[in-house]
């Protein structure tokens, strides 16, 4: 490297391997998070278990082509999408909880989303998850309004 060469071939490596790494790792915790819940919604018979038995599967395949293909963006995009649907499918045929827990995940997702996959991406995501969250609480929230958080 001489002194009149732009160092944005280094910036992009680094932010390309902090991605790649961040997809992974994010993997990890969705994986660690889907069994662990997998198991407690099996046991208690909860009604989220198919949901995260779906996201446990997802974050599996998703870290088996990250090994394989070793690139992040498709992986991430695929992901990504999955998790959008199956957050949207919970919030929507599961009538009787009041989908706090999803707005979380959203929020991890959005967030994920931005950093990994750009800000044309990351603007899709916000619009169609906050999409969601307007007509469920517009629409659905008033006939759940009644239930209680039991820990």
């Amino acid at each position: 490297m001489t002194v009149l060469e732009s160092p944005t071939n280094i910036l992009s490596s680094f932010l390309e391997k902090a991605k790649f790494n961040f997809v992974w790792r994010i993997n990890v915790v969705f994986m660690i998070v889907g069994f662990i819940m997998t198991i407690v919604t099996y046991i208690s018979d909860n009604k989220f278990f198919i949901y995260y038995l779906i996201v446990f599967f997802t974050t599996i395949i998703s870290l088996l082509f990250l090994k394989h293909f070793k690139t992040y963006r498709q992986v991430a995009t695929v992901l990504f999408l999955a998790i959008t649907v199956v957050l949207g499918l919970a919030i929507f045929t599961v009538p009787e909880s009041l989908h706090l827990q999803e707005a979380v995940y959203k929020v991890v997702l959005i967030l994920s989303v931005f950093f990994t996959l750009g800000n044309k991406w990351g603007f899709f995501y916000l619009a169609v998850n906050s999409a969601f969250y307007l007509i469920y609480y517009n629409f659905l929230f008033a006939g759940t309004a009644y239930l209680t958080l039991t820990i």
